[in-house]
């Protein structure tokens, strides 16, 4: 049964996975717990892939990230088990956010799950990663950012965070005729040739603008994507802000 997302306004689904974040927190103590071990496993992974930013998180079936449920599995993995390949793409976009903005930390990603794991997780992980609770980490973290939301995602709007802006954070449903077909979070960001998208299993395509990288998310003939959110990060300025 198919369920359009024309009835489902982006402000649902971003405050509707934020109040899931608060109530399904996982403990430090379990997040901990990964740690080590994903950072281990990571150093293996990067001994044979150096590239700036993380295009496939199906690479990461090795790393945990979330909480094992026997109901929640049964419902939302029917039997697979929960790790990082199948709900890390928020985590995917902050790494790689990070990395264009100068971030150059080898244990970068073990850090980001670990610290997700406790503040921005969804439903245990099952529902992947607190938009708010992405942004939240960044602003901690020295950065700061501006969020479009549903019908705010315009061009208009998209030509103001490609100018203010270098690095970007875009949630989307992967098809806008069935929200059953989940969600995905991708990162653009703007090089010197155009805007492109990263882990959005899309051939690697440079765009003139990121409002055609934001709308081209996903588009073939029977599948047509809808962008939930789009948020631009840069770092904080502190000299603006004092001026401010």
């Amino acid at each position: 049964m198919k369920f359009n997302t024309k009835l489902l306004p982006g402000i649902t689904i971003i405050s509707f996975f934020e109040v899931l974040c608060k109530l399904t927190k996982i403990s430090k103590k379990h997040a901990d717990s990964h740690f080590e071990e994903n950072r281990k496993k990571w150093a293996e992974y990067r001994k044979t892939h150096t590239s700036k930013y993380l295009e496939d998180q199906h690479d990461f079936a090795m790393l945990q990230y979330g909480r094992y449920n026997k109901l929640l599995n049964n419902i939302f993995m029917k039997g697979r088990p929960i790790n990082a390949s199948a709900n890390t793409c928020g985590v995917l976009a902050a790494f790689n956010v990070l990395k264009y903005l100068g971030d150059d930390n080898d244990d970068l990603f073990p850090e980001l799950l670990n610290a997700f794991e406790t503040r921005c997780l969804v439903l245990k992980g099952y529902f992947g990663t607190s938009f708010v609770g992405i942004l939240n980490f960044l602003k901690k973290k020295g950065y700061e950012s501006k969020l479009f939301i549903g019908r705010k995602v315009t061009k208009e709007n998209m030509e103001y965070l490609e100018n203010e802006y270098g690095a970007f954070i875009l949630l989307a449903y992967n098809n806008a005729e069935n929200v059953a077909d989940m969600i995905h979070y991708i990162s653009i960001t703007k090089e010197e040739n155009g805007f492109v998208k990263h882990n959005s299993y899309d051939q690697i395509v440079c765009y003139p603008t990121l409002y055609e990288a934001v709308i081209n998310y996903n588009r073939t003939d029977s599948n047509k994507s809808k962008a939930i959110g789009v948020a631009g990060v840069r770092k904080i300025n502190l000299l603006n802000k004092e001026e401010e």
